[in-house]
């Protein structure tokens, strides 16, 4: 195990430009763990922080990745070629790259599990808190991720993967298309969005996006006890559907209803029983609380039916006993 270190101003792009994994280099079915340890201000070509190769399979725990830099892809993490890291309770902030600027996972099946996470204020072109490609068996739960920056899916980017997002809190994210979710599916690929809460933010000239969550080519998305809002105006679409693509939604928040769903080409939504149209209420929108007030009307208006037992804060969903779970990733101040 790597613990307790400070590792920064690492520059591999000088001596050693073929070199990957500015901080750490993980490979060849290799399986450290890299744990309390601070990352910063390292340069890559890939991966700027932590760099996970040839079925390699570290244990990235309670790290802060900050402030790294990768020319090709993945600012703070990098796992291709079928790598499957477990990345818990880091702080990722601050790292840019072209593709991914916070982590990025692609290439020949990496499944990555991101679990409790602090995933804020990363940079690039494609992705830029999470940008995923050509990767299954992604686990995406219990992270914040907001304040990111891209051209193309601010939050998450996925481009032919089949992503799980699970207790998720996804807000105040930028891009000019899509700035909280992209997702470019494709035959046998699938998003499952379970219990998250999913809040683009309009300020001025910051927000230049026109949809919250973009969705095209032949992708499959599932909604389900999900919030997806706007703070502030004018309104984005905040779903837009392209291609081949179908969204299916059932006991989630969106407000408007589908009529804030655009379909085009052969796009179509399947809007099923359980939504609600209205606000959801927050505690405090301005000051980032997005935990449903007692006023919420997405309170015991989930499914229990594949919800979580626990909302992303670790509080059981089921309080009292017996009733429904809440929409979002939070469960109410009951």
């Amino acid at each position: 195990a790597v613990v307790g270190f400070t590792i920064r101003n690492a520059n591999s792009i000088g001596d050693h430009p073929n070199v990957s994994g500015g901080g750490f280099s993980c490979f060849a079915i290799s399986s450290p763990t890299i744990r309390n340890n601070i990352i910063i201000n390292n340069i890559s070509r890939h991966g700027g922080g932590i760099f996970c190769d040839q079925s390699s399979s570290p244990k990235i725990i309670g790290n802060v990745i900050m402030n790294n830099t990768a020319l090709m892809d993945g600012g703070g993490i990098c796992c291709t070629s079928s790598s499957s890291p477990l990345i818990i309770n880091n702080v990722i902030s601050d790292n840019k790259a072209p593709i991914g600027g916070g982590v990025i996972c692609g290439w020949r099946n990496s499944s990555p599990k991101l679990i409790n996470n602090l995933i804020s204020g990363n940079s690039s072109d494609e992705g830029g808190g999470i940008f995923c490609t050509d990767s299954l068996g992604i686990d995406i739960s219990g992270n914040v991720i907001t304040k990111n920056v891209a051209k193309l899916g601010g939050g998450l980017y996925f481009n032919n993967a089949s992503p799980n997002l699970v207790n998720n809190l996804i807000a105040r994210n930028f891009a000019n298309q899509g700035s909280e979710i992209l997702y470019r599916g494709f035959p046998s690929k699938l998003m499952i969005m379970t219990n998250n809460t999913i809040v683009g933010h309009y300020q001025g000239n910051l927000q230049t996006s026109s949809d919250i969550i973009r969705i095209s080519d032949t992708a499959f998305v599932k909604i389900f006890n999900t919030i997806i809002w706007n703070y502030g105006y004018p309104e984005p679409s905040f779903i837009n559907c392209s291609g081949k693509s179908i969204v299916d939604v059932s006991y989630s928040s969106i407000w408007n209803g589908s009529l804030n769903i655009n379909c085009y080409d052969e796009s179509k939504v399947i809007w099923r029983n359980g939504n609600i149209s209205s606000d959801p209420k927050f505690v405090n929108a301005d000051k980032d609380d997005y935990r449903l007030s007692s006023k919420s009307v997405c309170i015991n208006a989930g499914l229990d039916e594949d919800a979580p037992l626990t909302d992303i804060d670790g509080k059981l969903r089921y309080i009292p006993l017996k009733t429904n779970p809440d929409i979002g990733a939070y469960e109410s101040l009951r």
